[in-house]
C-alpha cells in the first residue's frame, strides 16, 4: 500500500486562519473585564462590600475578624493588600482585573472575586 500525501492548499490555509482569529477573539472576550465590572468581597459566603473598578482612587476595604484581611481596589485592579495569616498566599496571588478571577484567603474565609458584565455576551437560544 501505498500512502499518498496531499499537499495543503490555499484553502486550508484560509480555513486555519479564519478559525485561529475566531479563536483569538473568544479568547479575548472571555478575559475582558466589562463594564459594570465590581470586586466582591464575601466571607463565609455572606457577601461584605462591592466595591466598583471604575473608580480611579484608591479604596481599602478591612474585613472584620481575625486574622485581620485588608483588600484595596485601584485603577481597574482588586488584591488582598495584607493579611494577618501565616501563608500570605492570598497577598501573593496578585491584583485581579477580568471578570471571572478569583483570590482567597482561607485562614480568614474571605474571598475576593471580580464580577460584572462582560463586554459580549453569549446568547444561546
Amino acid at each position: 500500500m501505498s500512502a499518498r500525501r496531499r499537499m495543503a492548499s490555499p484553502w486550508d490555509a484560509a480555513l486555519l486562519a479564519v478559525v485561529l482569529l475566531i479563536c483569538g477573539a473568544l479568547f479575548w472576550a472571555a478575559g475582558s473585564r466589562g463594564s459594570g465590572a465590581a470586586a466582591v468581597v464575601e466571607q463565609n459566603g455572606t457577601e461584605l462590600c462591592r466595591i466598583a473598578l471604575s473608580a480611579g482612587e484608591k479604596t481599602v476595604f478591612t474585613v472584620p475578624g481575625e486574622p485581620q484581611v485588608v483588600i484595596a481596589v485601584e485603577n481597574g485592579e482588586a488584591w488582598f493588600e495584607s493579611s494577618g495569616c501565616p501563608d500570605q498566599v492570598c497577598v501573593r496571588s496578585g491584583k485581579l482585573s477580568k471578570t471571572g478571577e478569583a483570590a482567597a484567603c482561607l485562614p480568614a474565609g474571605v474571598v475576593l472575586r471580580i464580577e460584572g458584565r462582560a463586554d459580549q455576551d453569549a446568547v444561546t437560544g
